[in-house]
């Protein structure tokens, strides 16, 4: 069961059916549309019949025309391809300017002191 964590939060990363990690290609996830939970491309196809998909989490049924209408869970994907959510990993890659931009703003840490920087 591979999940990472991030601060407090524990993150599934993998496809609840056949249990290997999300990825790109066949191993991206999809959105299962009446429940909110993900499984990946591959599995998708598995489990669409009659025009239905079946939530291996939870047996919720989403009826939809075709697997191309279940949108790709790109919050997930960029967890499970950077270890971190896509606002952090992207804020990480511009920290520099961040920094800059940063000058005057007033930070509440951990056990509510006041910092400023």
């Amino acid at each position: 069961y591979q999940r990472r964590v991030h601060g407090d939060i524990q993150l599934e990363m993998e496809c609840p059916r056949c249990k290997n990690p999300y990825g790109k290609e066949s191993k991206t996830p999809l959105l299962l549309i009446k429940c909110g939970h993900s499984v990946c491309q591959a599995c998708a196809y598995v489990l669409f019949q009659s025009k239905s998909i079946t939530c291996p989490e939870c047996t919720i049924v989403s009826y939809i025309e075709a697997i191309s209408q279940l949108p790709k869970n790109m919050a997930l994907l960029s967890v499970s391809l950077t270890g971190l959510p896509a606002k952090a990993a992207k804020s990480k890659n511009s920290e520099a300017k961040e920094d800059k931009r940063e000058v005057g703003r007033v930070i509440f840490g951990e056990q509510g002191q006041i910092h400023s920087k």
